[in-house]
């Protein structure tokens, strides 16, 4: 139930094919890692990427959130980890 609940709300980001980056990014961080089942996750300076069911574009609804095992963060542009305290809405 644990990891049901976990990949619920935090999908990974896949691709079948080389991923696109959006503009302020850089492209030399973009990647991707296979998952075990054999599909593509996009990575960004190595770090897995994942959606939150509750994210709207333009909108971040969780940020620093330590729920189903983990703590969920926020990427920078410069592909480190946003350290800054956020809250569930």
């Amino acid at each position: 139930m644990h990891r049901l609940a976990c990949a619920t709300a935090w999908p990974p980001v896949l691709t079948k094919s080389a991923p696109i980056i959006g503009p302020g990014l850089n492209a030399k961080l973009l990647g991707t890692t296979k998952r075990t089942d054999g599909s593509l996750q996009v990575t960004y300076n190595h770090h897995p990427l994942y959606f939150y069911e509750a994210d709207k574009p333009g909108k971040v609804m969780c940020q620093h959130a330590v729920m189903h095992g983990g703590i969920w963060l926020v990427l920078k542009a410069n592909g480190t980890p946003n350290m800054a305290k956020g809250k569930m809405m």
